[in-house]
């Protein structure tokens, strides 16, 4: 508070009281809008309106999901190094998916590259094949496919389990265990 810098006799006096305490108000509002803007330099602390600015210098049109997955969209986007080997593309994959939710082939003599996603991010699909058809060279077929469930994957459990987790024969394929 300002007025804690005055002498304390003057401190009593009405007139400065009150415009302390506009200036205060004035102060906490400067200090609020700073940090905002200071938190908007950067893609993992920017706020919505950071976020939305960042998408349109990019070209994102149509952003999805929750400001968190907007953020590594922009991030995994801002960052992109071009030209793309391996090592590139997995730092890539690893900012944008983390190491579990994800497997990669490459098989070089057919120009083909095999990207396996986990269940859990199965909604990025889309956006990681629009990704990876700008950033790998053209002459690559690119296959992005869901790791689905497999018969082994249930052996573990029981058919109480099953029933009680409440899995229907039809979604095992696609069911997060």
């Amino acid at each position: 508070m300002l007025i804690e810098h005055l002498p304390p006799f003057m401190r009593d006096f009405e007139e400065f009281k009150k415009l302390f305490d506009i200036e205060d108000s004035v102060l906490d509002e400067l200090k609020t809008t700073y940090k905002r803007h200071e938190d908007n330099l950067w893609i993992q602390t920017a706020d919505e309106y950071g976020i939305k600015r960042r998408e349109k210098l990019i070209g994102i049109e149509k952003p999805e999901g929750d400001l968190e997955d907007r953020r590594k969209v922009v991030l995994s986007e801002w960052s992109s190094i071009l030209p793309f080997n391996y090592e590139t593309l997995n730092q890539w994959l690893l900012r944008y998916l983390d190491k579990d939710n994800y497997t990669i082939e490459i098989d070089f003599p057919n120009y083909k590259v095999t990207l396996m996603l986990s269940l859990f991010v199965m909604a990025k699909r889309e956006y990681i094949k629009k990704s990876l058809r700008k950033k790998l060279p053209a002459n690559m077929i690119i296959e992005v496919d869901i790791d689905y469930n497999r018969y082994l994957d249930f052996r573990s459990f029981t058919h109480s389990d099953i029933k009680n987790r409440k899995i229907k024969i039809k979604n095992m394929k696609d069911t997060i265990l």
